[in-house]
């Protein structure tokens, strides 16, 4: 098991810029029950940090929910394979919603080797959305397939390519995105 330390990190940084990212935090202070160094930070963690110095995680090594002190944390993590492929199997930095409820979407990450990760149901476009915000960062390539397994997006550094006219739409008419173009 690799022990991350502070050269693993792109910087330690502050409570709000680790929203939503992939952070190590101390071995001294790893949860007995995951055993592992990263996880990821919830977006709701300004919530916790001013009242109580803890931070809401979620752990790569299980998907569990856990808050560690803030100053237990070493910092933003910086992009690996591992921390990639771990990460690419958690839906969102805001809510842990796992398993197969009325899923619309399937998203896919894709390492630079080809290799990927096993689908991440995502219930609706705001899931996807939700997805693209936490993976984008990390990730060299994203797929996003319908119900049906069939691709309606996909995001390689940073550009968007649609191959589903609907989906461009719906996804338009989410306040934040800002990208894309349209190829069928």
């Amino acid at each position: 098991m690799k022990i991350y330390t502070e050269q693993d990190c792109l910087e330690r940084g502050s409570p709000e810029s680790w929203k939503g990212k992939v952070i190590a935090i101390k071995q001294e202070a790893v949860p007995r029950d995951t055993g592992e160094q990263l996880f990821v930070c919830m977006e709701e963690a300004e919530e916790y940090l001013f009242d109580r110095k803890q931070v809401p995680v979620i752990s790569l090594a299980d998907r569990t929910y856990h808050l560690v002190s803030e100053n237990a944390i070493i910092g933003a993590l910086k992009p690996t394979d591992e921390a990639r492929t771990q990460l690419s199997m958690i839906p969102s930095a805001s809510r842990p919603a796992f398993g197969q409820q009325d899923w619309e979407f399937t998203g896919y990450c894709y390492l630079k080797n080809g290799q990927y990760s096993i689908g991440v149901w995502l219930r609706d476009i705001d899931a996807v959305k939700q997805y693209l915000e936490l993976q984008e960062p990390y990730q060299n390539h994203i797929q996003i397939c319908d119900w049906n397994d069939l691709t309606v997006l996909q995001v390689e550094h940073g550009c968007y390519v649609f191959r589903d006219a609907q989906m461009e739409a719906k996804m338009r008419q989410t306040q934040s995105f800002c990208g894309g173009m349209m190829m069928s």
